[in-house]
């Protein structure tokens, strides 16, 4: 399924565009600025976010277990992936918030 247009500002040169983004490593949302040719990327979507947090608590339940019963375990390059995955999305969410006017 195809992303919809969303409107954009680029941190390096405060352009606003409208563009289609395409995805990027790790599924984050990747398109050009039209004015200074840098790429703006914006958060995951719910879909991945929902998805890497379950894989998250999948990895997590297996180490738990392991662990139990006295094989230690680690989460693996997948559980890995995820986590560095939903910390950059958290930076990126908060880089990209629109201040609220009280």
């Amino acid at each position: 399924m195809a992303l919809p247009a969303i409107d954009a500002k680029c941190p390096n040169c405060g352009h606003e565009f409208r563009a289609v983004p395409k995805r990027s490593f790790l599924s984050f949302q990747k398109m050009r600025c039209p004015s200074c040719r840098k790429d703006v990327v914006y958060p995951l979507t719910k879909g991945y976010r929902i998805i890497y947090w379950a894989i998250l608590a999948l990895m997590l339940v297996a180490v738990v277990v392991n662990y139990t019963n006295g094989q230690p375990t680690y989460p693996g390059l997948l559980g890995f992936a995820a986590l560095v995955a939903l910390v950059e999305d958290a930076r990126i969410r908060k880089a990209t918030a629109v201040p609220s006017v009280s």
